[in-house]
């Protein structure tokens, strides 16, 4: 009876003469680690890129504010990353234009491409800019659309 009453306790996983851990198995921390070197990773490359590009890159969230400024957007418009950044996308249109602004907005959410559209802006010092865009909606995991690249 002895020994029934041990092998109901190693079953159980309590008292276990012997350890077994899986050598294989990432710890949670382990996991953490590597997602967060990854993401650091991609944002490297991406802020690469973005630096090698001349075009205007705008990084858009679902809401509708400006969360990525490139170097070209900067030199295409005048306003620095700390002056435009977390900013309505509407800050670029004329106020008569706005609409526009919505407009691409709803198409992005329902997670249209839109290619080579004609849009007039306006610059920091207010100089009009006739502007041609392509917006491309950027998903997470799950499919949702969570913001847009415009080039």
């Amino acid at each position: 009876m002895e020994q029934a009453s041990n092998q109901d306790e190693y079953s159980k996983g309590e008292n276990s003469p012997f350890e077994y851990s899986n050598p294989c198995a990432n710890s949670p921390d382990d996991e953490n680690q590597n997602l967060q070197q990854r993401l650091a990773d991609l944002e490297q490359r991406l802020a690469a890129l973005e630096e090698a590009c001349s075009d205007a890159l705008i990084g858009v969230s679902a809401a509708g504010v400006i969360n990525s400024w490139s170097q070209g957007a900067q030199s295409l418009y005048g306003y620095e990353p700390d002056e435009i950044l977390a900013r309505p996308l509407e800050t670029l249109w004329p106020r008569e234009s706005a609409r526009d602004a919505a407009s691409l907005l709803v198409a992005m959410l329902r997670g249209e491409s839109l290619q080579e559209w004609g849009a007039d802006h306006v610059a920091r010092d207010g100089q009009r800019l006739h502007v041609t865009l392509s917006a491309m909606p950027m998903r997470g995991d799950n499919g949702v659309v969570t913001g847009a690249v415009l080039v």
